[in-house]
């Protein structure tokens, strides 16, 4: 009795079945798993609803403290120096709640920066709890268009 050998090129089949045991694991993982991560307490929520509010005594009565070139300002009244300002806002600030201790500031571009900062200090001494900084949009000081390729100054 002889064996014979097949001396034909050797063939390359992919063995499917542990793939398909492996995708199976997989199904039955997350057959088991997705229940569970959907869990929950089922809420319906308000639709949301604009309210408007009318505007309270304290936004009325906004203290703006601004510095320009020509002075110190509380709202649009000019006052003449830094005690001034502190006589005037230190009432306003004791008759409010701590938390209704606000005050605005603005000061100009080319104002100095240590009367600004005498302002805002004056404004804490007079018992401002919280300081808010008001700015401006910015001004557009070069224009983009040009004539003969150079930049003109609005």
């Amino acid at each position: 009795m002889a064996i014979e050998f097949n001396n034909a090129a050797p063939q390359s089949d992919i063995n499917v079945t542990p793939l398909v045991d492996v995708v199976l694991v997989l199904l039955i993982i997350f057959m088991v798993v997705t229940p569970v991560l959907q869990m929950g307490i089922d809420v319906e929520v308000p639709p949301k609803v604009e309210v408007s509010l009318p505007p309270s005594e304290s936004r009325l009565t906004q203290i703006v403290v601004s510095v320009r070139a020509d002075g110190f300002y509380l709202n649009q009244e000019r006052l003449a120096n830094t005690t001034e300002l502190r006589d005037r806002i230190a009432p306003i600030m004791v008759s409010r709640e701590p938390a209704e201790r606000i005050v605005f500031f603005n000061a100009d571009d080319d104002v100095r920066f240590d009367l600004a900062v005498s302002a805002i200090d004056v404004a804490r001494e007079a018992g401002a709890q919280k300081i808010g900084f008001l700015t401006d949009p910015p001004r557009e000081a070069v224009n983009s268009e040009s004539m003969n390729g150079e930049a003109v100054k609005r």
